[in-house]
């Protein structure tokens, strides 16, 4: 009960930093950071008795990985536009889900019990390639909202595009209405979405803002 109060507590936790940063790489990240050192702190730590409850500590520590997935789940879900993409990307990242959680367990070798460095190196090795490529496409997505807004001011737009995505909904129309203002007094009128049913990719759509 305890490791699924403390993935409870942490997915919470995660969700409201998300929200009061309106970015998701850099609590990835930071979440990352849990797991690894647990799971290197386990894979270093001595077996016993006399070390049992702080094996059971790191063991909890380790249980923040719960709050990686829904944020990596929602990082894809907010850059991708359209139902049957964010459907296709979404059953992608479930099939490696399901894989992992296969292949995953077969590496804890009963031969190396009681300290499974097999299983705990594999964890590390992941947890730190989903660090690195997590750094690795937010500046990749990054870059690409520079260029969008490049594209905005070559078409005659005034200013990027505004990431509604990641604020309440009850200020979206106070934000609108300033940016609409804003716009107007440059005179350049652009409508909200003017562009969320045309047949043209993410990376077309200049009025997409990818989410970091």
């Amino acid at each position: 009960m305890i490791p699924g109060a403390i993935g409870i507590v942490a997915n919470i936790i995660t969700a409201y930093l998300v929200t009061i940063t309106s970015r998701k790489s850099p609590v990835l990240i930071g979440v990352c950071v849990f797991p690894v050192a647990a799971a290197a702190a386990m894979y270093a730590m001595p077996r016993g008795v006399e070390y049992r409850q702080s094996l059971l500590a790191v063991y909890f520590i380790l249980q923040v990985y719960q709050s990686i997935t829904p944020v990596v789940f929602s990082w894809a879900f907010a850059n991708t536009a359209g139902h049957t993409k964010k459907t296709a990307t979404t059953g992608c990242l479930y099939i490696g889900l399901c894989v992992g959680n296969i292949v995953g367990p077969q590496l804890y070798l009963e031969a190396e019990k009681p300290y499974y460095h097999t299983g705990l190196t594999g964890n590390l090795v992941f947890l730190c390639i989903l660090a690195g490529t997590v750094i690795a496409q937010a500046a990749y997505l990054h870059y690409l909202n520079i260029q969008n807004a490049k594209r905005r001011k070559a078409a005659g737009k005034a200013g990027p595009a505004i990431d509604y995505s990641l604020v309440h909904s009850s200020k979206w129309a106070e934000m609108r209405a300033k940016d609409a203002a804003a716009r107007a007094q440059l005179g350049h009128i652009e409508h909200f979405n003017d562009k969320a049913f045309d047949d043209m990719t993410d990376r077309q759509n200049d009025d997409f803002v990818f989410c970091l």
